[in-house]
């Protein structure tokens, strides 16, 4: 598994965060059988319309990957990265029936993934953790390092 490789690197000796990682019900199986390290889950419970706000108004610079967003952390100029003055575009999964599409596949697996985590976490006494995911982003990381400080 590629997770389990990239886990046992030097670089995540100390620790390491999977990011969105699992997103399926045999993805979380597959982590389990693989014995890789859970300190703890952390799940960012968030809105809907948050989630389709945040998404559907990025904007991106494909050249850098640099992103912006519309509302929250918009270009000096108007759909221009502000290093190069290039334009910036929308990934096409970032439309709202995409994501909206994705959502309701991610609502599905979730409902399952959860049920599985909290029976594998119980046995091995490791530590589920929900955020609300609608705070500013600085509440959010502050409670996820808190979380983490205290493992």
């Amino acid at each position: 598994m590629l997770i389990k490789k990239r886990v046992s690197k030097k670089d995540c000796k100390l620790g390491y965060i999977l990011d969105g990682f699992p997103r399926t019900l045999n993805q979380v199986k597959n982590i389990f059988s693989t014995n890789i390290k859970i300190d703890c889950i952390i799940e960012i419970i968030t809105h809907e319309k948050t989630i389709l706000e945040r998404i559907s108004g990025r904007l991106v610079h494909e050249n850098s990957g640099r992103t912006y967003h519309k509302i929250f952390f918009p270009p000096i100029i108007k759909n221009k990265d502000n290093i190069t003055g290039e334009k910036l575009t929308r990934r096409k999964d970032d439309k709202v029936k995409i994501v909206k599409k994705r959502l309701k596949e991610y609502n599905k697996e979730i409902k399952k993934i959860r049920k599985y985590f909290i029976k594998k976490i119980s046995k091995k006494k490791k530590n589920y953790y929900k955020i609300d995911g609608n705070l500013e982003k600085d509440a959010i990381t502050k409670n996820i390092i808190k979380i983490i400080e205290n493992i």
